[in-house]
């Protein structure tokens, strides 16, 4: 499958206004200008802006092989908070779409009702098709990751790690050498130093070494790599007030705050911007980032990845794909067509080339579609080093509630109000309530 793949246009979809209408699209109602959902397999997503581009380009290959069969009908539906209220709406009307983009964490509350799992375990399929699906060829951690009570309920669709994006001009002009870019959280501090400073001589620092936003997934990656952990297992998570949290929020106030200061907290993805504007010489931002900076991009710029703490952990991020059990036994079918199609060495390398998301096959980052692109662009190998020490995050069915709670400890104590034990031990107070448990 090559490069040159046109693009069609994404449709625009009316927005349905009011529970009522919301309801009865989940049901099925068909939009002008669409087919009707009862004679497609629909799936609800997020990918917006390129990456919906990219995913409606692989969706209507898939569909042109259908030949008078059910096709694939992709339904944007926002943003993932947005994604995850729709199916939770869905599922309430039992009008579940046939398929959806999910994260971890959903599929256990989908599924929480043993017995009556809201999705399909794929296991039957994968043995039927083993040959054709070679699921050795898979990632390992990819198979984990969708992996309950024993039984493959989804599939990865778009997986992405945090990467460390930096600037080689600026690393020159501090004394580095950008072909050694930090590798170590001390190396990252050691560098951010230098990288710090008032290089233009107006006596205000012009340049700093590291931006951010409060995302808990560094904060989470941190964690892990100090040795401590998230879970035991799919329902039983590890308290947030532990001495490898403290330690992981006290790195971000030492950088902010400490004796020689290289960074700052930005909003959304100010930081982003900052970087392009050559205002900070280094950020950690998901390898998908590339996508849409790459064109702002004025400098010598590259791609690592994520600096490691006494042992070597990454969480990759993204969600998976399943099929809901409500769907019609030929639409499941249909479904289970797709998943194998967009998760085929060539598509899933075609993936990669155009988002930044990582394969999910090892044939696919062999393949010679995909060493010729690395030829021209290596930066996708500092996500793919990333594979051989992948996890992911929680699967609890409250973890989502429990990650925010992380995140506002990280904000508060950025802000100054209260200290990092005991903005994290309010966190955790609130993740035994979350739990149901007594602390």
């Amino acid at each position: 499958m090559g490069h040159r793949r046109s693009f069609p246009r994404s449709r625009v979809v009316p927005w349905c206004v009011g529970l009522a209408v919301l309801v009865a699209a989940a049901a099925g109602c068909s939009f002008r200008g669409q087919p009707a959902e009862e004679d497609g397999v629909v799936v609800w997503h997020s990918m917006a802006g390129d990456l919906r581009s990219v995913f409606e380009s692989i969706v209507e290959t898939f569909n042109q092989g259908q030949r008078g069969r059910l096709k694939i009908v992709p339904r944007y539906q926002g943003e993932y908070g947005n994604l995850k209220g729709k199916i939770a709406m869905a599922l309430k009307a039992h009008s579940p779409p046939d398929m959806a983009q999910m994260y971890e964490a959903w599929i256990s509350y989908y599924n929480a009702e043993k017995g009556r799992e809201a999705l399909v375990p794929l296991d039957p399929l994968v043995a039927r098709d083993a040959k054709e699906l070679d699921l050795a060829d898979i990632y390992e951690v990819f198979i984990r990751d969708n992996t309950f009570d024993g039984k493959l309920y989804s599939f990865p669709f778009n997986k992405s790690f945090p990467c460390l994006f930096y600037n080689k001009d600026l690393f020159r002009r501090a004394g580095l050498d950008p072909s050694k870019p930090p590798a170590t959280w001390d190396e990252f501090a050691a560098a951010g130093r230098k990288l710090t400073g008032d290089f233009n001589e107006d006596g205000k620092i012009d340049s700093w070494g590291w931006a951010f936003n409060v995302d808990p997934w560094l904060l989470e990656c941190m964690v892990l790599q100090n040795g401590g952990t998230l879970a035991h297992g799919d329902s039983d998570l590890s308290p947030i007030d532990a001495p490898e949290v403290v330690a992981a929020v006290d790195f971000f106030l030492n950088a902010t705050k400490g004796p020689a200061p290289y960074a700052y907290r930005t909003n959304g993805r100010e930081f982003q911007n900052d970087f392009v504007g050559q205002r900070v010489a280094m950020i950690v931002t998901t390898s998908v980032s590339k996508s849409f900076m790459i064109d702002q991009i004025g400098f010598r710029w590259g791609m690592a990845p994520l600096p490691q703490g006494k042992r070597p952990v990454s969480i990759m991020a993204g969600t998976n794909i399943g099929i809901f059990a409500r769907s019609p036994r030929e639409k499941q079918e249909v479904a289970w067509q797709f998943i194998k199609f967009f998760t085929r060495a060539d598509n899933t390398a075609y993936w990669a080339i155009k988002t930044g998301y990582v394969p999910v096959r090892r044939s696919a980052v062999a393949s010679l579609e995909f060493q010729k692109y690395l030829e021209v662009d290596p930066t996708p190998l500092a996500a793919i080093a990333q594979l051989d020490h992948a996890t992911f995050e929680p699967r609890a069915a409250g973890w989502f509630d429990v990650r925010d709670k992380l995140g506002q400890a990280l904000l508060r104590s950025l802000l100054g109000k209260g200290t990092p034990r005991e903005n994290l031990s309010k966190a955790n107070a609130e993740l035994l309530r979350i739990q149901g448990r007594k602390g």
